[in-house]
């Protein structure tokens, strides 16, 4: 993976990172595979992988195994800190992307003192609601 990374051409505004994680669902008894949410087949022992991906050259970046009862966010900071380390000198990052399981205060906490710009999805909850859309936008116009 090191040698295929090196031989990247750096990006000028820097690479995407996109962060992911999946279910694997296992069939025995696998070490770490543990019951918990699997929406394809409930009941059954996982894991639960975390990967991060350099889009533009659509190659993995890194990867970790986890137990089947780790939630999408749980140690990210770190596996981020451990991607961020196998890039190359002279790359660069230029935005780092996530779906919804990845927003958590530790995460945006770590990715703004790093200065990393972030697109992090996040569920339109009442409280996000309340800080995302503006009280006097009313039928596609603001009011002030």
């Amino acid at each position: 993976m090191r040698f295929s990374l090196a031989r990247m051409r750096p990006i000028r505004l820097g690479h995407t990172i996109d962060l992911d994680s999946t279910v694997l669902c296992r069939y025995g008894e696998q070490e770490g595979s543990l019951k918990s949410y699997n929406r394809t087949k409930p009941g059954r022992p996982s894991h639960h992988p975390l990967v991060a991906f350099l889009a533009e050259g659509r190659r993995l970046l890194w990867a970790t195994l986890r137990s089947g009862n780790s939630g999408s966010a749980n140690g990210s900071v770190e596996f981020l800190k451990q991607a961020l380390t196998v890039l190359p000198e002279g790359q660069r990052i230029g935005l780092v992307r996530a779906d919804a399981g990845f927003f958590e205060k530790r995460l945006l906490e770590y990715l703004e003192s790093q200065q990393l710009p972030y697109i992090i999805v996040a569920r339109l909850t009442a409280v996000v609601r309340k800080f995302v859309i503006h009280p006097g936008f009313r039928n596609g116009k603001v009011t002030l």
